[in-house]
């Protein structure tokens, strides 16, 4: 019996055996089907296989790629770039992944604000030692991979951006080294092309910043862009030998130096507003706008600005001068600090330009002026006060600029000088008429405006005059700090957006601290949005943490905290799902 049923089981294993020969087989040619159907497409995802991938957590399929002036998912959605900036500390060169820039909360936090990405900036320090170049640390990548994840769990995506390279930080124009060594732009390469190629199939990753805001040193300003564009090709280049998939964010170059004193020059040098011509069917346009400057980057409270603000101006055509007033002139004898006054100036009619200026002229070759204190103010049709139009004490080092009909001047700053030794300005060395420390703004209709300035003289001569003035002129444009000043500013970059067909990127924009508490910051961060909006622009806000310009504005040195009230109430109100 026992033999009659091996016999039986002998046939049925042979049967199965010869059914799972079939199987394999079947299986084997479908596999080798599907595989020349998938090679098929080189480099991008066929439409049956993007249908069948799941959303990643922010609703978008796959990899996000330029489509003429939008970007898309595999699936062919729009996806528009509203990202926060986070920092990493990368302005102390850490060897070590900073711990106290953000954490896994802070992913969670901007994505239920509404942002759906982070510019996430790179020092190239953590990843390779100057005294090993090429060979790659791991506790940078593992630090990288920690924040992919993070992201990637609440819905975040990342574009990696180089802040600081090979040859130092460029924004400062302390990183020339980048470009008057060949082997850090081979270095600066050769990260990109580790950290594309170890990512390559890392969709969280939105994409590649190269370089931020690039500044070359030469000779002669024609030899910059293509300096530049060689670069910026040769990474791309190698980029695209190990990945195909991601964005590269090309930024404009931004500034020129000269090669021996390192002076900078923000100087425009193509037609495509600095952008560099390189080749590739994935790229993305960066520019940073912080305009208008002076109300951005504020110093302090004794100098205060505001936005919107009709009366300063920020472009103008001047025309004729309409009338001068003349202010109380200083004693050449006296050795103390003297208040010079400007009396009463009438604004006749629209479009005028009211300009306080302080004439220095004929102080002799060893006279100095010492300067503080400079007041303007405004008032109604009645004569009653209205406000400070403006007003500086000079409490920090500032520059000085004077004009004078000869080159012989000096100007200075002293720190322990002024009316009350808290620093002042001084001009000297001039042997003709000269002016400077003007401020101009546009005037209001029956308004009237008056000025003050302190001084103090020093080893001048009797031939001394110094004398405030207030100058009314005609305007045939006038462009003020507001809206519509913004929104012209940023002309030029939408014009290239749609002439060449290709999506741009305000990789930064941002106000300090000082311009929020009743100054308009909320004001001006809510127009950015909204013209940003209207025009199709990607956008970027610097930065999540930092005592200056930082969401959260405490030490980096302790984890967020101290939120800026005003600023976050602007992203809840302007980043809802319709954005």
């Amino acid at each position: 019996m026992k033999r009659i049923l091996l016999f039986f089981l002998l046939i049925f294993s042979l049967f199965v055996a010869s059914c799972s020969g079939v199987s394999s087989q079947a299986d084997d040619v479908s596999s080798e089907n599907a595989s020349t159907e998938k090679s098929s497409s080189i480099n991008n995802v066929s439409s049956a296989e993007s249908a069948t991938k799941q959303p990643e957590a922010d609703g978008y399929v796959g990899f996000i790629s330029v489509d003429g002036q939008r970007l898309v998912d595999e699936n062919g959605k729009e996806y528009f770039i509203k990202g926060m900036a986070f920092g990493n500390n990368v302005f102390a060169y850490p060897r070590r992944p900073p711990l106290t820039d953000h954490n896994k909360d802070s992913f969670s936090f901007l994505s239920e604000l509404g942002f759906n990405s982070v510019r996430f900036y790179l020092n190239y320090n953590l990843f390779e030692d100057d005294n090993v170049p090429y060979q790659y640390a791991e506790t940078g990548f593992k630090w990288l991979d920690r924040n992919i994840q993070w992201a990637k769990e609440n819905g975040i995506r990342l574009v990696l951006n180089m802040h600081c390279p090979q040859g130092g930080y460029q924004s400062n124009g302390d990183g020339h080294a980048l470009w008057t060594n060949p082997e850090n732009t081979k270095r600066l390469s050769a990260l990109w092309t580790e950290i594309a190629k170890r990512y390559a199939d890392e969709p969280t990753i939105l994409g590649f910043g190269l370089i931020n805001e690039p500044g070359i040193p030469v000779e002669k300003s024609k030899d910059a862009m293509p300096i530049y564009t060689k670069a910026v090709q040769n990474i791309i280049d190698s980029i695209r030998e190990v990945n195909q998939n991601h964005i590269i964010f090309v930024e404009k170059l931004g500034f020129i130096q000269d090669s021996v004193t390192l002076e900078r020059d923000w100087v425009t040098l193509n037609n495509r507003c600095n952008w560099p011509e390189v080749q590739d069917n994935n790229l993305v346009y960066e520019f940073h706008t912080y305009n208008p400057f002076t109300f951005t980057h504020q110093s302090d409270s004794s100098n205060t600005v505001y936005y919107p603000d009709t009366s300063r101006i920020e472009k103008s055509v001047l025309g004729d001068t309409i009338k001068d007033v003349t202010g109380y002139e200083a004693d050449w004898l006296s050795d103390g600090w003297q208040t010079l006054e400007v009396p009463s100036l009438v604004c006749t009619g629209e479009n005028q330009i009211v300009r306080f200026f302080l004439e220095n002229s004929y102080m002799g070759s060893n006279g100095r002026v010492y300067i503080d204190d400079i007041v303007v103010k405004e008032f109604d049709e009645n004569g009653d006060f209205l406000r400070t139009v403006y007003t500086s004490s000079f409490p920090k080092k500032t520059t000085v600029y004077f004009w004078s009909e000869t080159s012989n001047k000096l100007t200075g700053y002293s720190s322990n000088a002024g009316v009350d030794s808290s620093g002042c300005i001084w001009v000297g060395n001039i042997d003709k008429y000269g002016d400077g420390v003007s401020y101009s703004f546009k005037g209001t209709p029956n308004h009237s405006y008056s000025a003050s300035v302190a001084v103090r003289v020093e080893n001048v001569s009797r031939s001394l005059i110094v004398r405030p003035r207030l100058r009314l002129s005609s305007a045939k444009e006038v462009i003020v700090s507001d809206r519509n000043f913004l929104e012209t500013s940023l002309k030029p970059e939408v014009n290239f957006s749609k002439k060449y067909n290709v999506p741009i990127y305000c990789g930064e924009f941002g106000a300090n601290s000082n311009c929020f508490a009743e100054n308009g910051g909320d004001i001006w961060v809510s127009d950015m949005l909204d013209i940003f909006k209207e025009n199709g622009i990607h956008f970027n806000y610097h930065v999540f943490h930092e005592p200056l310009f930082g969401l959260y504005r405490n030490s980096i040195n302790a984890l967020p905290d101290d939120l800026n009230q005003d600023l976050y109430n602007v992203f809840a109100e302007k980043l809802k799902p319709e954005y």
